[in-house]
């Protein structure tokens, strides 16, 4: 296993010291100064390679990773589709030639939504698709914190957004609002709130106050209690000695 493992990582230098060759014979090359200029430009964005590896969650960041780079960037539909290949390695790159083939044949356009679209059928399935949206369907705050529900409810929200019924700003408003813990959702509802990002925003300040409310509730109880403690302390115990003596005699 440690002899496998040591191979994987030799191979996967030299295929990294290979597109970096690659990558500095483009620079080198006139003929190519867009291009390359693109890839340049790429490169510094430190996109993540793909192995191929079924694991819908991995294939999933790596796909929104390469979404978020290209976003920032001015290149074609085509170059789109070429920058995000050059990181496939393995198994990837396998499935890419037979893809790619397949595009040709049949005359797909080589776009990256295209590309977004094949990549997805085959590395997240729709099972998994459907369970993450039936998680966020039935999504709860719960003991978690503002911080953790809105990251968790980010995420899954995500494969909604992958389905033909896209959700709505709307929507997120009010099934957010609807997860979030009785005492925070009492609080936000008696709010202004036009956004999402301003939803968020009231959550996290609800739970700030109910939380500093909690801990001076908290203080004064035990204050009352210590309090309650030291009275007991000072109080005569002669009618108790008292009381003793008598039954003595």
């Amino acid at each position: 296993m440690m002899h496998q493992h040591q191979q994987f990582q030799a191979q996967q230098a030299q295929q990294h010291q290979e597109m970096m060759m690659m990558f500095q014979q483009q620079m080198n090359n006139p003929q190519n100064t867009g291009g390359s200029a693109a890839f340049r430009e790429f490169c510094r964005m430190n996109p993540p390679e793909f192995v191929g590896e079924y694991v819908p969650a991995v294939a999933r960041e790596w796909i929104q990773r390469m979404s978020g780079i290209l976003e920032s960037m001015e290149c074609t539909e085509a170059e789109k589709v070429n920058l995000v290949t050059r990181f496939f390695r393995g198994a990837a790159c396998n499935w890419w030639e037979g893809t790619k083939a397949y595009m040709i044949a049949s005359q797909v356009e080589m776009n990256w939504a295209n590309f977004k679209r094949l990549f997805v059928a085959h590395y997240i399935p729709e099972s998994y698709q459907f369970q993450m949206e039936r998680e966020l369907g039935e999504l709860k705050q719960g003991n978690m914190s503002v911080s953790d529900y809105t990251m968790r409810f980010n995420e899954l929200v995500r494969y909604a957004a992958e389905s033909d019924d896209a959700p709505t700003e709307a929507w997120k408003m009010k099934k957010y609002r609807f997860g979030l813990r009785a005492d925070i959702a009492r609080d936000v509802s008696l709010q202004p709130i036009t956004t999402f990002g301003d939803l968020v925003q009231k959550a996290y300040h609800a739970e700030a106050n109910i939380g500093e409310i909690r801990k001076e509730r908290n203080e004064a109880y035990h204050r009352k209690k210590d309090s309650g403690k030291f009275d007991s302390q000072l109080k005569p115990k002669g009618s108790q000695v008292k009381g003793k003596q008598g039954n003595s005699s």
